[in-house]
């Protein structure tokens, strides 16, 4: 799998992503804020981690900020994945990312992870 927009979880805040292969999971590692700024990058890797085989896990342990612009690739992915159950996670959302999950109503589409 191809690492996007710097993969390593960056040591001064800014924003990185990355798809990596965990066992039969398709995990886009995704670290910093999550804007208009970045959204199209987050995006991309989504985009490569739909066209792996497995379940793809977005792992929002490292996010900081997630405005619409996140909500609505994360919510593109739930949409090209044909809504199958259990095809899709969230893992690691804490705070106002979960928060903002909870609101929109993600969290009941897709499985939550601790």
């Amino acid at each position: 799998m191809e690492v996007v927009g710097g993969g390593r979880a960056p040591c001064d805040g800014s924003f990185a992503v990355s798809v990596t292969m965990e066992g039969g999971d398709v995990v886009v590692a995704v670290h910093g804020e999550v804007d208009l700024a970045t959204a199209e990058t987050l995006r991309a890797a989504i985009a490569e981690a739909l066209a792996a085989d497995g379940r793809v896990v977005f792992d929002l342990t490292g996010v900081t900020f997630l405005d619409s612009t996140g909500l609505a690739a994360i919510a593109g992915a739930f949409r090209a994945r044909g809504r199958a159950p259990g095809a899709l996670a969230v893992r690691g959302a804490s705070g106002s990312v979960l928060r903002t999950l909870s609101i929109s109503g993600i969290d009941a589409l897709i499985d939550m992870e601790p």
